[in-house]
Formats: C-alpha cells, sequence, structure tokens
C-alpha cells in the first residue's frame, strides 16, 4: 500500500523529531516533536480496535530520548493511562512517538495476569533472561519487534507498525 503525501510528511517529521531527541536538541514539547506525540495520540484514538467494547487492553508505548525506551502496560482506559506516561516522559525530556493498542482482552485482573507473563517472555526474548521482578520498560528496544511479538503472543488489536524509524 503505497503513502499518502500527508503520511510522507508526518513519517519525515517523526524522524526529524527522533533524532532531536537522541541528540538533545530540543525540549519534548517544542515543533515537530510536539506535533508528532499529538499525531501519535490522535492516531491511536482513531484506530482503536472495537472502541465500543469495554474491557482492559494492553499497550506498547515508544518514547524517545537520550536513552529511547518501549513501556508495555495495560489498563481499561488506555487514553488516560497514555497520557499520564506522555506527562512524566515529557518532564524527564522524551516524548512519545509511536505506540499500539489491543482490543479489549478482559477484565483487569485477567489481563494484568497476561501483561506479566508477556513482559517476562518479552525480557526472555529481548534479553535472554528474566530477574525477579522484570520490568515493563524496554529500554533502547524496538518498538516494531515487541509489538509484533506481542501479537505472535496472540493479542489482536491495532496493525502493525511499518518498519522502525531508526
Amino acid at each position: 500500500m503505497e503513502q499518502t503525501d500527508i503520511e510522507l510528511e508526518v513519517e519525515e517529521a517523526r524522524k526529524d523529531a527522533i533524532t532531536a531527541l537522541r541528540v538533545g536538541v530540543a525540549p519534548p514539547f517544542t515543533g515537530n516533536i510536539a506535533a508528532v506525540a499529538l499525531l501519535v495520540r490522535m492516531m491511536l484514538r482513531e484506530e482503536l480496535p472495537y472502541p465500543e467494547e469495554v474491557g482492559s487492553r494492553i499497550y506498547v508505548l515508544s518514547f524517545e530520548g537520550p536513552v529511547p525506551y518501549v513501556k508495555v502496560g495495560s489498563s481499561a482506559d488506555c487514553e488516560k493511562r497514555i497520557s499520564d506516561h506522555e506527562l512524566a516522559a515529557r518532564n524527564h525530556c522524551y516524548s512519545l512517538v509511536d505506540g499500539w493498542i489491543s482490543k479489549p482482552l478482559g477484565s483487569a485482573r485477567e489481563v494484568i495476569t497476561r501483561e506479566k507473563r508477556l513482559i517476562t517472555d518479552l525480557h526472555i526474548t529481548l534479553y535472554g533472561y528474566v530477574c525477579s521482578r522484570p520490568s515493563e520498560y524496554f529500554h533502547r528496544a524496538d518498538f516494531c519487534k515487541i509489538v509484533s511479538q506481542v501479537t505472535r503472543s496472540g493479542i489482536s488489536g491495532m496493525p502493525l507498525p511499518g518498519p522502525a524509524t531508526s
């Protein structure tokens, strides 16, 4: 599928923002960087799978800054939770640059259990080991690779992202 001119401009802005954030040239709330974060939030809202259904979902967020990271989590109110993560990240000179959300997966308890298993599996795949309390933060990890593994584990949601931007 060919990208439109607008999609190409957004992707170019995302690459510029990521470069600026990685080298510490700009704070995460100015220019293209703020625009990319806004576009990501809009995309997550517009492409949310089964928006009319209730239940907790798993989300994967990519943040750029001095040490890029991917956050894996779950919530019944993903929009609020993502907003909370974005605010905290901005306070530490990071910005949201990509995201993915699953379809509703069940009750909070069911999804938290699934999330913990998923995080353990991601640690084994990415790092080759799991510590006693694996973190939901994956520093210097590839967002597309993590989303791909999430979907391979049987969790469906938004369309898979394109190639990594780094």
